[in-house]
């Protein structure tokens, strides 16, 4: 759905996180997107800004809400989950307590019971125009499954997440830009920030 009045596109939008990973694939993604659409955006860390638990949309809003408060201005925060079919959508939200606690290997015996491996990876961008502003929420999602590590344990969980064949560890940048949940759920903020309409949450 789409909010039922207009929102304003801000000037400005401070990007939430201090995961430089994160950060640098989020530039890449918009800088082959065509650019932010005159919108400067700016990293900021928040520190301390911990999470409620809830679904998906409830911790984004409530996260992108707080960090508006904190900043006193318009920011842009994100979220990531993966959500495992076997599992009715576990760990989702709370993956990077999983990984931490499991690594990739964990993961995978999450799964061993059961022979779907399919997998969700659920990114979910919310903008805030400021303190006391309900947010507004831009989602996507990919399916892939749950493999074996291959490829640089770098990023999180790429490594364990396979897309047509290969992991999101394995892929090349661009390639996995283009097909990530990242990477379509920043295509929609892109087009509202053009002033497009499109499909949130």
């Amino acid at each position: 759905m789409t909010p039922p009045n207009p929102v304003a596109r801000p000037t400005t939008l401070n990007f939430i996180t201090g995961n430089a990973n994160k950060l640098a694939e989020v530039r890449a993604i918009l800088a082959n997107e065509g650019g932010t659409g005159g919108v400067d955006l700016q990293s900021k860390d928040v520190p301390g800004l911990d999470e409620i638990q809830g679904s998906i949309e409830e911790i984004a809003r409530d996260k992108c809400r707080r960090a508006a408060e904190s900043v006193g201005g318009p920011v842009l925060t994100e979220d990531t989950a993966l959500e495992f079919k076997a599992l009715k959508g576990l760990p989702g939200p709370y993956i990077k307590y999983f990984l931490a606690a499991l690594g990739h290997t964990g993961l995978n015996n999450l799964l061993v019971a059961y022979p779907d491996k399919t997998a969700y990876a659920v990114c979910t961008f919310a903008y805030c125009g400021g303190p006391g502003q309900d947010p507004i929420l831009f989602q996507d999602r990919t399916e892939g499954k749950i493999v074996d590590a291959r490829g640089p344990p770098t990023f999180g969980w790429d490594a364990v997440f396979e897309y047509e064949g290969e992991t999101y560890a394995e892929m090349d940048k661009a390639r996995k830009n283009e097909i990530s949940h990242r990477g379509k759920a920043l295509a929609k903020l892109k087009k509202w920030l053009a002033g497009e309409e499109v499909e949130t949450l």
